[in-house]
């Protein structure tokens, strides 16, 4: 009984330390995992830089972004880059699926689609439609990501924009009422091959703004399972008054959100972009505000508008 208890005891010692030495290693595991996904998110959070200090010294136009994931990191992501002195291209975007898988596809998304604009001179849907066919070259696990992607002529106030399968956009402000874009016409990218996306067009007057959002705003959803949904949005952005900044745009959205969603967790990233446009005046550089701006008819055609905005600079 003795010899036998004596083994016992060293068996269960023996079983003891090894269930320690298990734990030990799922702890630094966990430690390592937790570790990278804090570096991930840091990195994506650098990777979307926000547009507000970026452009912070720009009186063409008011710009802000928000972006919340879901998880640590996320599919959802934002683009704004000046294509020239005249141009401001910005966008969207919101990846199938949630997680690393997302995140990783995000970040090439981005990325192409950034480098694409900078080497691109056509119009918006060009664009897309060159960008979707590069990302769809690197698309192993057959993802694919919804985009709305806009470009407004700093002088004119006309933007013009391609919707890949995303949410559509508000737009308000001026004393102009609130309107929603059409529902887009597009397949989200890596859909459909070779997809023909068209371009849009719509004037912006002075002092209007457009806000461009994710489906995480729309799905986000209360504790009790009802949706925000478009309505919702509609009537916080109704409440934005003319003149309003970007930011404060943004934080009327994200309030009555929060409010509505309460503690209930995350179903779906978020995020949201607001620009607003401030005028014609507002397009012309500091040092040359003497100029007088009646020398430039906006109603003339492009070419002539051009060589206008050329003498100005």
């Amino acid at each position: 009984m003795l010899a036998t208890l004596a083994t016992f005891i060293v068996m269960l010692a023996a079983t003891l330390e090894q269930a320690e030495r298990q734990r030990r290693v799922l702890r630094d595991a966990a430690a390592r995992v937790a570790g990278e996904l804090e570096a991930a998110r840091r990195i994506q959070s650098g990777l979307l830089a926000a547009p507000a200090v970026q452009f912070r010294d720009e009186r063409a136009f008011d710009i802000d972004a928000y972006l919340a994931p879901a998880q640590t990191v996320g599919g959802d992501f934002f683009e704004c880059i000046k294509l020239d002195q005249r141009r401001l291209l910005f966008a969207v975007g919101d990846v199938s699926g949630k997680g690393m898988p997302a995140a990783l596809f995000m970040a090439l998304t981005k990325a192409i689609l950034k480098a694409t604009a900078l080497r691109a001179d056509g119009d918006v849907s060009g664009i897309v439609g060159r960008a979707a066919s590069e990302i769809a070259l690197e698309n192993p696990e057959t993802m694919f990501v919804t985009l709305f992607v806009g470009i407004l002529d700093l002088v004119t106030g006309t933007l013009e924009y391609c919707n890949a399968g995303h949410e559509p956009p508000f737009v308000g402000g001026a004393e102009q009422g609130l309107e929603r874009f059409p529902v887009a016409e597009g397949p989200p990218l890596c859909v459909v091959e070779d997809f023909a996306y068209e371009t849009r067009y719509r004037e912006l007057a002075p002092g209007q703004w457009i806000c461009v959002l994710s489906d995480g705003v729309t799905e986000a959803t209360s504790p009790q399972g009802a949706l925000f949904g478009a309505t919702r949005v509609e009537a916080a952005l109704g409440l934005v008054a003319d003149g309003t900044p970007a930011h404060e745009v943004l934080a009327q959205v994200r309030a009555r959100v929060a409010e509505f969603v309460g503690d209930a967790p995350a179903a779906d990233d978020l995020t949201l972009l607001v620009l607003r446009w401030n005028g014609p005046a507002s397009a012309i550089p500091v040092e040359d505000e003497e100029t007088d701006l009646a020398d430039v008819n906006l109603d003339a055609p492009v070419a002539r508008l051009g060589n206008a905005v050329g003498r100005l600079d």
